[in-house]
């Protein structure tokens, strides 16, 4: 194993890895930009751990003169318990002391105890502290809009989205749920899975730095920032067989399953491929004998929520066509699609 600081060849080995590792990382954590920026200060605090030919961990220090601060410190899943981790940390803090540096802080999320306990094993205490941050570049400022659909209600939209570009899904109007699927563009046969992101959160209402996976347990999507706080990923889209069993509906009725099929033809996705979808601002209670209630969505007009592609991807969004779960009023639903960091 070979640590060694970081070298410009290494920029997509190291953005590859804090992608696995961070799956839901916020979207001002963008890879490439980090990198760029910490290249301009303090660069031979940016290390890199080789091991069989493969960049296998980072870690990434700085000393503003008073205190000093460790980040991005990421080990690949298949050579952790190797003791790659300690020796990153090792010789960021004798590079930190070589700089005067009388003492190291770093984050950890309170819920990341394997992490915590890490530290700890190390020498690092947990302080009585509130830690308090303030961005001076907001996220919607720091984001490059590509494109913007409008979904008339009860009806639907579909595209491509690459790696890292950030979907925003808004409520327009207040109250309206859309539906969501997608599929990896590099093999159709992936697709966003209901078990398996069910399984891999354990819970059914998903939010904030949640992670979607596929059904080849692959993260396809991570939500970075929700202004409403409740989805769930429960429904199948809404469709004709629906409205009859359901609703008693004998005659054509808009429904979201006939507007993704239509609009994902042209790339290919058939209506046997479409399942549960991604229930976005739908609001639903549990009851404990597990019976289930549609309530009003919780989300007002121009709230929102942003999704970040883990993968390229192929993207199917619907405004709900159904009365019950959109408080019998159908509106309207707008999607925009943003580049996946600042601008440089």
């Amino acid at each position: 194993m070979q640590i060694r600081p970081y070298s410009e060849s290494d920029e997509a080995a190291v953005a590859a890895l804090w992608r696995k590792v961070f799956p839901g990382a916020p979207a001002w954590n963008h890879p490439e930009t980090d990198i760029q920026r910490k290249l301009s200060i303090q660069r031979e605090l940016f290390l890199v751990a080789l091991a069989d030919g493969e960049l296998v961990g980072t870690a990434m220090g700085g000393y503003d003169g008073h205190r000093g601060w460790v980040y991005y410190v990421a080990v690949s899943r298949r050579y952790r318990r190797r003791g790659i981790g300690t020796a990153l940390m090792k010789r960021v803090e004798e590079g930190l002391l070589r700089l005067g540096c009388p003492k190291i802080n770093l984050q950890v999320r309170a819920s990341n105890q394997e992490v915590v306990a890490f530290y700890e094993q190390l020498g690092y205490e947990i302080e009585e502290r509130v830690s308090m941050g303030k961005r001076l570049m907001a996220l919607d400022e720091s984001l490059n809009l590509l494109t913007r659909f409008h979904l008339e209600p009860q009806t639907g939209t579909a595209f491509t989205v690459r790696q890292d570009q950030i979907i925003r899904i808004i409520d327009v109007e207040g109250e309206q749920v859309s539906d969501l699927v997608c599929f990896a563009q590099q093999d159709m046969e992936e697709y966003l899975s209901s078990g398996h992101t069910i399984d891999y959160n354990g819970k059914i209402h998903l939010s904030t730095g949640d992670v979607l996976y596929s059904n080849r347990s692959n993260p396809m999507l991570t939500i970075l920032t929700d202004r409403v706080g409740k989805h769930n990923f429960l429904y199948a889209p809404c469709s004709q067989e629906m409205f009859r069993l359901t609703y008693g509906v004998t005659e054509a009725h808009p429904n979201c399953l006939d507007n993704l099929v239509s609009n994902l033809e042209p790339f290919g996705v058939k209506a046997s491929q479409i399942s549960t979808a991604f229930n976005v601002f739908m609001n639903i209670v549990l009851s404990e004998a597990g019976e289930i209630t549609i309530q009003p969505p919780l989300s007002g007009a121009g709230d929102w929520i942003d999704l970040r592609a883990e993968m390229d991807l192929v993207v199917g969004v619907t405004a709900c066509s159904t009365g019950a779960c959109n408080n019998y009023r159908c509106t309207s639903i707008d999607v925009e699609i943003y580049a996946g960091g600042p601008e440089s």
